[in-house]
């Protein structure tokens, strides 16, 4: 697997941005993704809390998972969602799914699963999302993660590779057909 690249836990590393009383997307808090796996943990006090923070993928890599790494709470389903840019501009009260790339419900079933196919597949879902498709290129991203009533906490591994540039992908298309017609040749002689 791939080495830990950073580590953002709210225990040790402060609270991320929003509260239940306040939008928080609009200044969400900035986290430095590597190459590698990024681990991310929330805590939720009792009585809820949504947290936003925006994650760039670097240039030449792309989000390729997102493996919901634990839970633990009462209640067993929390929000995650998210959208291009460094914030979120969806209110949390009468968001529209359809302006976010996606979002999941999530808890103890979603547990040791890459959610990244659960978010791009949200424009099936009623309400649609835009829905992507992954790995998600390098750029700015900014989640929304909520539990909006008991205590709880979680955590996500989200994984960035390196993704071949377009004249990488010709040439390794092109080494694949020298291949497979050397192939063709030996077997013919």
């Amino acid at each position: 697997g791939n080495p830990h690249a950073s580590n953002y836990n709210e225990g040790a590393d402060g609270d991320l941005a929003g509260t239940l009383s306040t939008s928080g997307g609009l200044a969400p808090t900035q986290l430095t993704a590597t190459v590698g796996t990024n681990s991310i943990s929330l805590g939720v006090p009792e009585g809820g809390d949504r947290d936003y923070f925006t994650f760039t993928v670097p240039a030449g890599h792309g989000l390729s998972s997102i493996v919901h790494t634990s839970y633990a709470s009462t209640d067993n389903l929390s929000f995650m969602g998210f959208q291009a840019g460094a914030q979120l501009t969806e209110p949390f009260s009468g968001a529209n799914p359809a302006n976010l790339l996606g979002y999941l419900h999530f808890g103890p079933t979603t547990v040791g699963t890459d959610v990244l196919d659960n978010l791009a597949n949200s424009d099936t879902s009623m309400p649609a999302a835009a829905g992507f498709d992954a790995p998600l290129p390098a750029g700015p991203y900014t989640f929304w993660v909520q539990q909006t009533g008991v205590q709880a906490a979680y955590s996500f591994d989200f994984a960035t590779t390196p993704v071949p540039e377009p004249g990488q992908w010709a040439l390794m298309l092109g080494g694949a057909l020298l291949v497979a017609a050397r192939v063709r040749r030996s077997r013919a002689a």
